[in-house]
C-alpha cells in the first residue's frame, strides 16, 4: 500500500514537472533564456493590465502559443523557443499568463477565473491571428495552461 501511495505521489508531482528542454543541460536554463538568441520580450497593454511575452520565429508561419501551468512563467514553456526545428517552421509565442510572470495582476480573483483569464489573453490572441493571416493559431498548454488553453479555443473558435 505504501509503494502505491508513493507511486501515485511520484505520478502527480511529475505531471506538473516543466518539459524536458530541447538544448542540453548547462547551455541555457530559466534564468538566461530572455538574452537567447531569437528570442524576443515584448508586452501588450490590455487596459490596465500588461501582458508579457516571449518570441521566435518569423510572422507568416503558422503560430503556437504556449500557456503555462500554475505556477509558472513563459520560461516554463520556454526553451521550446530555442529548437530552431520548430523556430524554422513556425512563430513561436510563450506568455506570461495573467498573475504570473512579468503580467502581475492588482485583482489576485483573476488568476482562478478561466473566463478572466481568457479575456486577458484573447487581444493578444486577435493580435496574432490578424499577423498570421490565413496560417493556423496553435494552442499549446501545460498544466493549468492546458485546461485554459481548450477553453479559449471554446469560448473563441474563430
Amino acid at each position: 500500500m505504501k509503494t502505491i501511495s508513493l507511486a501515485i505521489i511520484v505520478l502527480i508531482l511529475s505531471a506538473c514537472a516543466s518539459p524536458p528542454s530541447p538544448v542540453s543541460t548547462g547551455q541555457l536554463n530559466r534564468n538566461n533564456l530572455a538574452t537567447a538568441p531569437g528570442i524576443t520580450l515584448h508586452s501588450m497593454a490590455i487596459g490596465e493590465f500588461a501582458l508579457q511575452y516571449a518570441e521566435a520565429g518569423v510572422v507568416g508561419k503558422p503560430t503556437i502559443v504556449f500557456v503555462h501551468g500554475t505556477p509558472g512563467s513563459w520560461r516554463s514553456l520556454g526553451q521550446l523557443l530555442t529548437s530552431t526545428e520548430l523556430s524554422d517552421k513556425a512563430r513561436l509565442i510563450s506568455i506570461d499568463r495573467p498573475g504570473w510572470g512579468g503580467s502581475p495582476l492588482q485583482d489576485k480573483e483573476t488568476e482562478g477565473d478561466f473566463a478572466a483569464q481568457v479575456k486577458l489573453i484573447e487581444p493578444l490572441l486577435r493580435k496574432l491571428k490578424t499577423e498570421s493571416g490565413d496560417k493556423a493559431l496553435i494552442l499549446v498548454g501545460h498544466s493549468l495552461g492546458a485546461s485554459i488553453s481548450p477553453y479559449i479555443a471554446y469560448m473563441h473558435p474563430e
